[in-house]
Order: C-alpha cells, then sequence, then structure tokens
C-alpha cells in the first residue's frame, strides 16, 4: 500500500509557475516569429515591387535576391517591430477581453439566475470588440515593420531602429 502511494506521488505533476509559463510562451512565439521572418519580408517586398521592374519572381529567387543584395541580415529586417507587434497585439486582446466579458456576465445575471449565460452573439461581440481595439493598439508597430522591411540602402528615409523610425513618423507626419 505504501508503494503505490509513492508511485501516485511521483506521477503526479507539479503546476507550472504562470511567470514561467509566459516566459516560455513568449520565447516560443518569438522564435516562430523569427523562423518564418524572411517569407514574411518577401511577402511585403513582392506588395510593393514596381511591375515594370520586377525584382522578386518566386520565392527561392526572392530570397537569395535579398540576402545579396542586403545579407544576411537583411532577410530578417522588421522582425523586432513584428515580435513587438505580435506581443502587443496579444497583451491589449488579453488586457481588453476579460474584464470585457466579467461586466458582460456581471450585467446579464439575475437575482435567482446566477448561472446564467449571455448569448453567443454578445460573447461573440465581446470577442470582436477585444480583436478591433488590440488591432487599433498594435497598429503603430505594424507599420513600423512595413517600413523597416521595405528599407533598402536607397531608401529616401533611413530608419535606425524601431525607435527611431516611431519618433520619425510622429514627428514627421503625426500621431
Amino acid at each position: 500500500m505504501e508503494s503505490e502511494n509513492s508511485v501516485r506521488q511521483e506521477t503526479v505533476k507539479k503546476p507550472v509557475d504562470p511567470k514561467r509559463r509566459k516566459r516560455k510562451v513568449s520565447v516560443s512565439m518569438a522564435a516562430s516569429v523569427t523562423a518564418a521572418a524572411p517569407l514574411r519580408r518577401l511577402e511585403i517586398l513582392l506588395q510593393v515591387q514596381n511591375s515594370q521592374n520586377i525584382k522578386y519572381k518566386d520565392v527561392i529567387q526572392g530570397l537569395q535576391h535579398m540576402k545579396r543584395t542586403d545579407g544576411f541580415r537583411g532577410l530578417f529586417k522588421g522582425n523586432g517591430a513584428y515580435i513587438a507587434q505580435a506581443m502587443s497585439f496579444s497583451i491589449v486582446r488579453t488586457a481588453v477581453h476579460y474584464p470585457l466579458a466579467r461586466i458582460i456576465q456581471l450585467h446579464w445575471q439575475h437575482p435567482g439566475k446566477e448561472n446564467a449565460k449571455p448569448p453567443i452573439l454578445l460573447t461573440g461581440g465581446i470577442e470582436a470588440c477585444s480583436l478591433m481595439i488590440a488591432t487599433a493598439a498594435a497598429y503603430p508597430m505594424d507599420m513600423v515593420r512595413g517600413r523597416l522591411s521595405v528599407q533598402t540602402g536607397k531608401s529616401p528615409y533611413q530608419y535606425r531602429g524601431i525607435y527611431h523610425a516611431l519618433s520619425r513618423i510622429a514627428r514627421e507626419e503625426g500621431p
């Protein structure tokens, strides 16, 4: 009997510390985003290229052209801004969604019906609202990512990084 208890205790997993879990999620998200960075940059370059002077015909040729013109680091231009945008989107969405859902749930409940749930349409509206707010909050980083991605040595604007791009855009073009 004693050996069964010791076996049961050994197989029970300890709960994961929430801070450690968030760190793991952040690192894994950044790693996966970085792995796909050259393809995301190529997608932007394909969208903005001049139709008379096509430099990027397909994926392999496009990646080779990026590496040849900008070097290996050029494959990852705009990646830091994309990571910042994705993380801010996730944080704002979570920060807005749960309080909004709680407010709706408290408003929907009536005395005697504590377990009443709001209709699906209303909960879908909560999700839509939180996504719209998160998208609006993360948009500046998305714009910076696009500008950093298409920047070359011949570009009229030369941004040194995310903060420089944000401050220069806000100063010259307004918020």
